[in-house]
C-alpha cells in the first residue's frame, strides 16, 4: 500500500515536471512566433 502511494506521488511529479516543461516550450514557441510577425512589420 505504501509503495503504491510512493509510486503515485512520483509518477504524478513526473508528469507534473513534463507538463510545466511543454508549457514552457509553449510558450518560448509562442514568443518566438510574435517576435517574428513584429520583424517582418518593421522590416516591411
Amino acid at each position: 500500500m505504501d509503495d503504491e502511494i510512493v509510486e503515485n506521488k512520483i509518477l504524478n511529479s513526473f508528469w507534473n515536471g513534463k507538463l510545466k516543461g511543454f508549457r514552457i516550450f509553449q510558450l518560448i514557441l509562442f514568443f518566438n512566433d510574435n517576435s517574428l510577425k513584429d520583424n517582418r512589420l518593421l522590416s516591411e
